[in-house]
């Protein structure tokens, strides 16, 4: 038996999703929406989990060229770096922060440009060991699979069970229980599906769930799956070839991603779902990609949410297109072009650095939409042995339009909420587009 998904695996997932996500704006500044100060106090927290300061962290305050530095602060107990009254309404800084897993160095830098100042609350996702507590173990055994079944996934959980893995399908043993698998009533709820194909999962049979129950350690659980599933038709607007598309539920504060179609390349289907598991609302993500690993890989991405499941589905695709990135070394400036009339709330650059075979730097910059270059901000020691963006590993341009934002402010003003914390996303954020351009080693754009 194998998870296909682990706990943590699935809390990073929703991470970078949310990271890379984008909502719909109108392309002006919400000015009476976010109260002008001239005071920048940052507070950092280690994360959404256990909510705590994190102390030993660089905040950057870099100058009004948006570039040096003006002051740098570690946070120290309480978590906070107080700059006080800096003379203006916006900003850019930087906060910087590093910690040791698995026997490497990993540094993570998140750069803001151009915001509006005021008292902010930043998670630095600081994890020791396993994303959320070990609340039981369990057993499930399922049953009433149709003969023809050729694996079957037990949800919120994502383990699968294959023929491939010569494990009985009807057999999930040792399944771990997470805090991120309960709902807001500390109870758990199960579904499985069986499903037929070559690919794992495949297409769904039948399903069947068990809901509200007791979170008891050793329990053995029985499902039986014999409900046939509800059916969607879907297609792309305007018409694209998607590489992937998948469907989400969420009952309870708990997602459960019961369809996953790869490498199919179609602009319209019909997905099959368990309809008589009461999902509180659904999400479909949907990408399209072109490119290759040479000029660079470009994927589009439209994320949207349903209340209840419609008869059909109808996936508007983004105009988006991102080009001619190049990266000057003597400027240590990364600089592109972008089109398309979808709206847009924010450009974001991230940077992947190996600096050897221990240490690992990421760093990511958020920035205007209008904004088509990006200069390396100036860093004190010690940070500034942490980077060196022409050995960037994996660099990525994407550029973010979400349906909860108006605007680069209210996307700034947002940030904390959609990014950065897990709870009540949904009440909030109902749909994305995004683009985003894998530009591969800034080494090889040296212009």
């Amino acid at each position: 038996m194998n998870p296909l998904i682990s706990a943590k695996d699935t809390i990073w997932c929703v991470l970078i999703l949310f990271v890379l996500g984008v909502l719909s704006c109108n392309g002006e500044e919400d000015e009476g929406d976010i109260a002008e100060t001239t005071t920048l106090k940052v507070m950092l927290l280690d994360n959404p989990v256990s909510n705590q300061p994190f102390p030993g962290g660089y905040v950057i305050l870099h100058g009004e060229d948006n570039r040096s530095v003006e002051r740098s602060i570690r946070t120290d107990h309480t978590g906070v770096a107080d700059f006080g009254d800096i003379g203006r309404t916006r900003a850019t800084f930087t906060i910087a922060w590093e910690w040791t897993m698995f026997v490497r160095a990993w540094r993570q830098l998140r750069t803001f440009q151009n915001v509006r100042v005021g008292d902010t609350a930043l998670y630095v996702f600081h994890y020791e060991g396993e994303v959320g507590d070990h609340i039981a173990t369990i057993d499930v055994t399922l049953t009433g699979a149709p003969a023809r079944t050729d694996s079957t996934v037990l949800l919120p959980f994502n383990w699968i069970q294959s023929y491939s893995d010569h494990n009985p399908l009807s057999e999930f043993r040792d399944v771990t229980i997470h805090d991120l698998h309960i709902q807001k009533n500390g109870k758990v709820s199960l579904l499985a599906c069986a499903f037929e194909g070559p690919t794992v999962p495949g297409n769904l049979l039948t399903y069947g769930f068990l809901l509200d129950q007791e979170v008891v350690e050793g329990t053995e659980y029985e499902i039986l799956i014999d409900q046939e599933p509800g059916s969607v038709n879907w297609r792309t607007e305007p018409s694209k070839t998607l590489s992937l598309l998948s469907a989400v539920g969420e009952y309870k504060g708990v997602t459960y991603p019961w369809e996953i179609s790869v490498g199919e390349h179609i602009s319209e289907g019909t997905l099959l779902y368990p309809a008589e598991f009461p999902m509180d609302h659904y999400w479909f993500h949907a990408y399209h990609e072109a490119g290759d690993l040479e000029t660079g890989m470009t994927r589009l991405q439209t994320h949207k949410r349903y209340d209840k499941m419609p008869h059909t589905v109808g996936i508007e695709m983004p105009d988006y297109r991102l080009h001619h990135a190049s990266y000057d070394d003597h400027k240590k400036r990364v600089s592109w072009s972008l089109s398309g009339q979808t709206e847009k709330d924010a450009v974001t650059l991230r940077i992947d650095i190996l600096l050897d075979d221990e240490t690992w730097t990421n760093w990511i910059v958020h920035m205007r939409p209008q904004v088509v270059e990006w200069t390396t901000v100036d860093l004190p020691s010690p940070i500034d042995e942490w980077v060196n963006p022409a050995l960037g590993e994996a660099v990525t341009l994407s550029v973010s339009d979400y349906d909860a934002c108006t605007s680069y402010d209210s996307y700034w003003k947002r940030l904390p909420d959609l990014m950065y914390s897990y709870e009540d996303l949904s009440r909030i954020y109902h749909g994305s587009y995004l683009v985003y351009q894998d530009l591969g080693n800034l080494a090889s754009r040296i212009r």
